[in-house]
């Protein structure tokens, strides 16, 4: 089990007071949203965390933190906000429960997960990520696990995903049932589905080109080591990612809104982490260039003036490009979220 160390205890809780400051400045303090947004905030870093390690969790909560696109959400009373927040703690806690194969991780995992199908239609799709994650996870036991270990393992696997089942299953069971009741409701959003592609390429201009550059950056790096299928077997924890990846982005190419952003709001935890990732990628690169022109200062030492340098202007600089394109760019009394984003 990782700990959290009083350091990073304080990290996290300097990252919440800045999303505090961006969803509630000049905002009225009720709105219930923006408490959404914090916890979602909250939600990135345990499940980046949890993937990878604190660094990453921390890097992407403050993304998410000063996201333009997570902001707006947060600022707006609508049940989408809530939408991310499911996602992210259905899959922290799933994970978590794979990691330690404690009953109460997966009890959690499908609390949340069964959640999401309250909150919106672009939540319908999500089980795809959960089938397609159990797969690779179960392949990755078979070859990753000697015969007298895997029996064992993977009877703790069947039955802590069979309780995040159960529980997902019966905390939707009101909607599965209002749904076979209203059939008529399901095939009347069905048939209001428009193909239009082209709108997803619009997450890049929600996102803004400084978190686009990382982002790219973390998407490429990781997709290389996915596919390089180290031990025979791809990554559960990258499949994760890019399922989650091209399945929540899928609903944004069948639009019923005008508003796309709307439609993909469930794809920007984990492009936060991809973020995040490159960010990481950005910075040990750095720390590679100090090893090698200050090789005995910065063993000696164990420091990296530079690189610790440069990431903390480099994420303050995009802290107040976030701030200045929500709060300069409009006025503040404009809370609704439109299509592309300044």
């Amino acid at each position: 089990m990782q700990r959290h160390h009083r350091g990073e205890i304080w990290i996290v809780v300097g990252i919440l007071l800045v999303a505090s400051f961006f969803r509630f400045y000049q905002l009225d303090p009720s709105s219930l949203s923006a408490i959404f947004g914090i916890l979602t905030v909250l939600g990135i870093y345990l499940l980046a965390r949890e993937l990878f390690d604190w660094r990453v969790g921390a890097v992407a909560s403050f993304l998410l933190a000063i996201s333009f696109w997570h902001v707006s959400f947060s600022r707006v009373e609508a049940r989408e906000i809530m939408l991310p927040l499911v996602l992210v703690y259905a899959f922290y806690f799933l994970w978590r429960g794979l990691r330690r194969s404690h009953w109460w991780d997966f009890f959690w995992a499908g609390i949340f997960g069964g959640l999401g199908f309250y909150i919106d239609t672009t939540y319908y799709i999500a089980p795809l990520i959960v089938i397609l994650v159990f797969i690779n996870y179960w392949l990755f036991l078979k070859k990753d696990y000697h015969h007298e270990n895997y029996e064992h393992v993977r009877n703790r696997f069947l039955g802590g995903f069979s309780l995040f089942m159960i529980t997902a299953f019966f905390v939707a069971l009101p909607f599965v049932v209002y749904f076979l009741k209203n059939p008529s409701n399901l095939i009347d959003w069905a048939t209001r589905l428009v193909f239009t592609p082209t709108q997803s390429f619009q997450i890049f201009q929600n996102l803004g080109w400084p978190i686009t550059i990382l982002f790219t950056i973390g998407f490429l790096k990781e997709l290389y080591h996915w596919l390089r299928r180290k031990r025979g077997h791809l990554s559960p924890v990258h499949t994760l990612m890019f399922v989650w990846f091209f399945v929540m982005l899928l609903p944004s190419f069948f639009s019923i809104e005008t508003s796309f952003a709307w439609r993909a709001i469930g794809v920007l935890p984990v492009v936060i982490i991809f973020a995040a990732r490159g960010f990481l990628g950005l910075f040990n690169t750095l720390e590679e260039w100090e090893l090698v022109t200050h090789p005995w200062e910065s063993r000696e030492h164990n420091k990296f003036v530079v690189p610790i340098l440069a990431a903390v202007i480099l994420l303050g600089a995009i802290g107040f490009f976030e701030y200045s394109r929500y709060f300069n760019a409009r006025p503040l009394n404009q809370v609704t979220a439109p299509t592309i984003y300044p």
